[in-house]
C-alpha cells in the first residue's frame, strides 16, 4: 500500500507546510533602521516584525473602539451582520428580479391577449365587410337581371309589334298588288272584248 504523503516528508518539509512564507523588500535606509532596532532590543527581524504587526492590530482595535464604538470581539458579529445584510440584499434583489419577470410575463400575456382580441375584431370586421359586399353584389346582380329581363320583354314586345306592322305592310302590298293585277286584268279583258266586238261587226 502507498504511504501517506506526510510520511514521505522530512521534518523541515512538514514545517514549511505548516508555516507561511512572507518576503518583504526594504530600502537600504529601512533595512538600516530595522538592523539598529534589532541590535538595541536583541530581537530578531522576525520578532520585530511580528511585534510590530501585533502592535498595529492592537492599535487598530483601539481606534475601532474609540472612534467607532467597536470592540475587537465585535468584528466577528459585524462580519455576520454584513453577511446577513448581503444575503438579505441578494434575496431582495432576486425577489425583485422574480417580480419583474412575473410582471413582464403578465404584460406579455396581456399584450398577446389584446393582440388576439384585435385580430379577432379585424377578422369579424372583415367578415362583415365581405358579407356586406356579397349582399351588395347580389343586389346589383338581381337588379341587372331584372333590367335584362325587362329589356328582353320590351324587345320581345317590340319585335311582335314590328312583326305585326311588317305583316300588315306585306298584306297591304299584297292587296294593292292583287287589286292592280285585277284592274289590269279587267282592263285587258275589256280591251280584248272590245277588239273582238270590232272584228265581229
Amino acid at each position: 500500500m502507498p504511504r501517506r504523503k506526510n510520511e514521505e516528508l522530512n521534518y523541515y518539509q512538514r514545517w514549511r507546510q505548516r508555516h507561511k512564507l512572507v518576503t518583504i523588500y526594504l530600502s537600504p535606509e529601512e533595512y538600516e533602521v530595522l538592523r539598529q532596532l534589532a541590535d538595541k532590543t536583541g530581537l530578531s527581524y522576525r520578532e520585530l516584525l511580528y511585534n510590530a504587526a501585533r502592535d498595529i492590530r492592537k492599535l487598530y482595535g483601539e481606534i475601532m473602539s474609540k472612534y467607532f464604538g467597536i470592540r475587537p470581539g465585535d468584528l466577528s458579529s459585524l462580519e455576520e451582520k454584513y453577511k446577513l445584510e448581503v444575503s438579505k440584499l441578494k434575496q431582495d434583489h432576486e425577489a425583485e428580479i422574480a417580480r419583474l419577470k412575473t410582471d413582464c410575463e403578465v404584460e406579455i400575456k396581456r399584450l398577446k391577449f389584446n393582440h388576439e382580441v384585435e385580430i379577432a375584431k379585424l377578422m369579424s370586421d372583415y367578415e362583415l365587410r365581405i358579407e356586406q359586399l356579397k349582399r351588395e353584389y347580389e343586389a346589383k346582380i338581381s337588379q341587372l337581371k331584372d333590367e335584362y329581363e325587362a329589356r328582353i320583354s320590351q324587345l320581345r314586345n317590340e319585335n311582335v309589334q314590328l312583326r305585326n306592322e311588317y305583316e300588315d305592310k306585306i298584306a297591304k302590298l299584297r292587296q294593292e298588288y292583287e287589286d292592280k293585277l285585277k284592274q289590269e286584268y279587267d282592263r285587258g279583258y275589256r280591251d280584248g272584248k272590245n277588239s273582238v266586238n270590232c272584228f265581229n261587226w
